[in-house]
């Protein structure tokens, strides 16, 4: 069973694209259907912790008054720059960080 974390982080889609609030405010995010809080798992599923139903970080959509849209992450580097930041934001222990990066590697 994986470990699941509260997704705490300034907005990765910002972050990635290298966009005026790439030191944006960290807050926790919350599910656009339910306002349930979003989890990330060591697996980098995303997950509502109301509905649960976990899937691929690449398969959700970010939104944030800076880039004011809803907008997902793209695989290759964009996937690891947001991975490090959420990583840092959240001191996620290594081991654990170790295991999503690899599994961001290893794409499914």
């Amino acid at each position: 069973m994986p470990r699941w974390f509260d997704l705490f982080t300034s907005c990765p889609i910002c972050y990635t694209d290298n966009n005026k609030c790439l030191k944006g405010e960290k807050c926790y995010w919350k599910h656009k259907d339910c306002s349930g809080g979003i989890q990330i798992s060591e697996n980098v599923d995303l997950q509502c912790d109301y509905c649960e139903k976990p899937s691929f970080i690449l398969n959700w959509l970010f939104f944030c008054s800076k880039h004011g849209k809803f907008e997902g992450i793209k695989k290759g580097l964009k996937l690891k720059r947001a991975l490090t930041l959420i990583a840092d934001c959240m001191n996620i222990p290594d081991d654990i960080q170790e295991k999503m990066f690899d599994t961001a590697v290893n794409l499914r």
